[in-house]
């Protein structure tokens, strides 16, 4: 059985984690207090009016496969 590969990669103040099942990007906000909560959820979870705190654009085809993603900074 092979070994499951992780790739990491930092730059500035993004990490990077990919591996064969997940892709996670980070920003490392030196600002940000260390008590601070962490959220996560999935776009259709959060209200309509707070989604444009997110600059994302997802890219998919006309079936709506998902083809890729695009994440402004």
């Amino acid at each position: 059985m092979a070994a499951e590969r992780i790739i990491n990669v930092k730059e500035d103040n993004v990490e990077c984690d990919i591996d064969d099942h997940l892709i996670h990007i980070r920003l490392r906000d030196k600002d940000r207090k260390s008590g601070t909560k962490r959220y996560g959820g999935f776009p259709w979870e959060i209200k309509k009016e707070n989604l444009k705190h997110f600059p994302v654009i997802f890219d998919f085809d006309e079936k709506y496969r998902f083809l890729g993603l695009t994440i402004l900074k």
